[in-house]
């Protein structure tokens, strides 16, 4: 998934078919060029949205996930590739069930893998264990 629709890969992609944009491009720039209309900037996000929405369609309908959030500095692109996603959603989507999935944008941005790994961590005990002990001083 992140070959496909991660910000470095759709700018990477985007690159490579002839957008082109200042010495740094970003995924910031490439959403400002999608939303003003450059074809290759939003063929980036719609390959990028196809390839997220195959994922959870797929993810879906083997084990019934009824919330999806998407997270990372791409989800910053807001519409860009929201709006895709969504067409995305109700050209692959068989069962109503998965067409029902609820997808949202993470409010913790680029933080949220941070956080999942933080809660990971509280939750199997790692975080909560006592600290090592200090190392003997032998001076």
């Amino acid at each position: 998934m992140e070959s496909y629709a991660s910000g470095p890969n759709l700018v990477r992609w985007a690159l490579a078919n002839g957008w082109t944009a200042g010495p740094t491009p970003d995924g910031a720039m490439l959403a400002r060029d999608a939303a003003s209309g450059h074809p290759v900037a939003r063929a980036a996000f719609e390959r990028g949205a196809r390839a997220l929405a195959a994922m959870i369609v797929s993810t879906a309908a083997a084990i019934e996930v009824t919330h999806v959030v998407i997270g990372g500095g791409v989800a910053n692109a807001g519409p860009m590739l929201f709006d895709p996603l969504e067409r995305a959603m109700d050209e692959l989507t068989g069962f109503a069930f998965v067409r029902a999935v609820e997808i949202r944008r993470s409010k913790l941005g680029v933080q949220a893998a941070l956080a999942g790994a933080a809660k990971l961590a509280w939750s199997s005990g790692v975080a909560t264990a006592a600290p090592p002990p200090a190392p003997h001083d032998a001076r």
